[in-house]
């Protein structure tokens, strides 16, 4: 990826994607490149910037299987535990009545 980015830098202004920290955990990095050009018009030098953009990209993650989930009319299984708490006990409060 190093000699692609060098032969074509214009291609790789930005992008992101997945990398290894030190301590082995996975994060979504997106990566800012500039080609930097020695006299004669090579490249010599490439500036990256990356972000850390893991969080953003878990919650798209999550609200894209929301959205996925709402969709098809499947309800997440925490909503179906309150309403099938919720639902004796409305029931015992009736019969109070």
């Amino acid at each position: 990826m190093i000699k692609d980015i060098g032969a074509h830098p214009e291609r790789y202004v930005s992008n992101e994607n997945e990398n290894i920290r030190r301590n082995g955990e996975r994060v979504q990095v997106t990566w800012m490149n500039k080609a930097i050009y020695d006299e004669a018009g090579n490249v010599s030098e490439i500036l990256c910037v990356g972000i850390d953009v893991t969080e953003k990209w878990q919650l798209e993650k999550r609200l894209a299987q929301a959205q996925k989930m709402e969709s098809i009319g499947h309800w997440p299984a925490a909503s179906l535990t309150i309403l099938t708490i919720s639902y004796p006990l409305s029931s015992d409060i009736r019969s109070y009545r």
